[in-house]
Formats: C-alpha cells, structure tokens, sequence
C-alpha cells in the first residue's frame, strides 16, 4: 500500500576463499519458525563481506519495528542445495504459493 514500510531481512556474512560452498538459511521471528526455505549458492564474491536479502514470502510473514528475528546460516552440499532449492520453487512462491506439486531430487531410494 501507499505510504506503508516495508522491513528486509538482510544476511551479512564474509564467504570462504573457496568456491562452491551453499547455504541454507533458518528463519525465526518473534520465537517462531518460518516455514520457508532459504539457499543462496556460493558462486562469487569470495572471501569477502556479503550482504544478501532474503526472499520471504510477505503473504505468510509480516515483519514491524521491534520485532525479533534470528537467522542461522548453515553450510550445506550440493544434493541438499538442490534439494531445498527445489522446495523453495514448488512451496515458499509462484501463484497461490508455488508450482504445481512434484517431488524434488533427493538420493532417497524406495
């Protein structure tokens, strides 16, 4: 809406000299976990400060002044990254909160 703010959430990290390295990144907001996937790919701006902003879905976040949040970043491989990257297309956005359902890759056999 006109004249509303609006509040980022913004990752500031500095990233190994080594290339290829993913993460994934847990969020919580005033003590409670958003259900979201967050994975960012190591694939430049090595060994130097990074800031990067989250991609939240609004619909199902609303973050004001004052409010708590805890972002934990964790070192993941690639079949993970691939893994919650595919989570995140068919479930945190698109119309109506994502693609149609399907099953993302995994090296879980049946």
């Amino acid at each position: 809406m006109i004249g509303e703010i609006e509040y980022n959430l913004i990752s500031k990290y500095i990233k190994p000299i080594e290339t290829g390295n993913k993460y994934q990144f847990i969020l919580a907001t005033n003590d409670t976990l958003v259900k979201q996937h967050f994975v960012q790919n190591d694939d430049r701006e090595n060994g130097i400060e990074n800031t990067r902003r989250l991609e939240i879905n609004y619909d199902d976040l609303l973050v004001e002044l004052g409010d708590t949040a805890i972002i934990k970043m964790q070192c993941i491989d690639a079949l993970v990254s691939s893994y919650y990257t595919a989570l995140a297309q068919m479930g945190d956005s698109g119309p109506r909160g994502g693609t149609t359902p399907n099953s993302p890759p995994t090296n879980i056999s049946n």
